[in-house]
């Protein structure tokens, strides 16, 4: 047995182990990665690992991602390694990305262990402006996705029901859900330090090698993890300038069930209060939902999300189900629901339908109006990312003075085409205290 590598372009290999494929490079981003013979692929094309750098906001821009006219290098090639060297550019070519990458055959038993060493060089005058990203690094080197960890289809069986984090110190776990609890943010790794999802038969690992220390994070959405360098610490934006030098370097292998084990027996909870959350449950009244009563499975168990635009605001749910808003500056308040349809495990959206909206309102100590809304994005319109590329519908009916529990109903016009993204929207402009309960929506066909 022996590892060969065949080029079928100036970005593409695939690594056989004898006549067994156990990995590709496609665009200088790792598939169909095997972690042992006959194994299946712990990463597959849904979210492939990228052999290049990147930053954490909007990495879709050429220019933000260091991706671009990649090329692969075969650097040596034993029976038992590979190595491949992958480099990139920005679009502008401001930026360049070198990585390296190691594929091994261990022994005993045969395992495929791959190793990325990678830097990142600034080579323009112009420098590198980062945008900062408040719950994890922005100069990102990996984001790693185990092929099942989520599927917005209800029929495909969810893998990995948490992330572990190991240290010299401990094991925390990470449970997944979808809320954007404290625990998944942020997370300082130092050398030697592992991150983990268990448990199944193969049990996905990533040991940082580098130095300096890395900051983690894990999103909420589809539990993919993103390990970057801090640099925007201020909050704001930085420019990096010419000659500015990253290096990292990580671990890639797989767990047995066994050795699984061990390491969560060792693991311990954190105290994540969970119980203020509103959740929506599809098909549930959205506001009616605790973590404490909505079961084991929370594959397509959303939260209810707050903002504030200027307003200096407090956000409430009680155990009535009611949502509460409470304002003292003359800004924009509302509660956001965000994961309605396809792209969360729902149910897809249809063109010409409209889309009705109904709550219940309470008001106290009102200056301005409390009213509901729909956003939508539909697909020929640009990044879903981008709220500028959504439209929004304001109901006509606004509460305007303080009262009792008031309905508040509003039905979108016809919408075709169909959406692919839509939002609830429970809006305070202004000062005061507003209540939101009995939330529904329907489409009407």
């Amino acid at each position: 047995m022996s590892l060969i590598v065949k080029t079928s372009g100036p970005a593409d290999v695939t690594v056989f182990d004898d006549t067994e494929r156990i990995a590709e490079i496609r665009g200088l981003k790792l598939v169909f990665a095997q972690f042992r013979p006959g194994g299946s692929a712990l990463v597959a094309e849904t979210v492939p690992v990228f052999l290049f750098w990147m930053q954490y906001a909007n990495h879709q821009d050429p220019n933000r991602n260091v991706g671009t006219r990649g090329q692969v290098e075969v650097v040596s090639q034993k029976d038992d390694t590979v190595v491949l060297r992958c480099l990139g550019t920005t679009a502008s070519g401001a930026c360049l990305s070198t990585v390296a990458l190691s594929i091994r055959r261990a022994k005993e038993p045969v395992r495929y262990i791959y190793t990325v060493q990678a830097s990142l060089d600034i080579r323009s005058d112009e420098g590198w402006r980062v945008t900062p990203n408040p719950t994890q690094g922005e100069v990102e080197f990996c984001n790693l996705w185990p092929e099942g960890s989520f599927s917005a289809n209800p029929h495909d069986l969810k893998k990995y029901q948490a992330c572990y984090f190991s240290t010299a110190t401990g094991v925390t776990i990470i449970p997944h859900h979808h809320f954007e609890s404290p625990d998944k943010h942020n997370i300082p790794m130092n050398r030697g330090d592992r991150f983990l999802w268990l448990q199944e038969d193969e049990n996905p690992c990533l040991t940082i090698l580098a130095e300096r220390g890395v900051t983690a994070g894990l999103c909420a959405y589809m539990w993919d993890a993103h390990f970057a360098f801090k640099v925007c610490t201020e909050g704001k934006d930085v420019l990096l300038p010419n000659g500015t030098h990253f290096e990292a370097a990580y671990e890639l292998r797989s767990l047995d069930a066994s050795e699984a084990r061990q390491i969560q027996t060792r693991a311990k909870n954190q105290d994540i209060d969970l119980d203020s959350v509103p959740l929506y449950v599809p098909d549930v009244n959205p506001c009616a939902q605790h973590f404490r009563n909505v079961g084991n499975d929370l594959r397509y168990v959303w939260p209810w999300e707050s903002e504030g635009n200027g307003a200096d605001a407090d956000f409430t749910f009680d155990d009535s189900a009611c949502l509460g808003i409470s304002s003292r500056g003359k800004g924009v308040s509302l509660w956001k629901l965000t994961t309605i349809g396809p792209a969360f495990g729902g149910k897809p959206f249809m063109a010409e339908c409209r889309y009705r909206v109904s709550t219940f309102v309470k008001a106290s100590h009102l200056k301005g109006k409390a009213l509901i809304a729909v956003r939508l994005h539909r697909a020929d319109r640009g990044s879903v990312f981008d709220l500028q590329n959504y439209e929004t519908f304001f109901s006509e009916q606004t509460i305007q003075s303080d009262s009792d529990w008031s309905p508040l109903t509003f039905t979108t016009p016809i919408i075709s085409p169909a959406p692919d993204r839509l939002h609830l929207l429970l809006i305070l402009e202004g000062s005061g205290t507003t209540m939101f309960r009995d939330v529904s929506f329907e489409v009407l066909k």
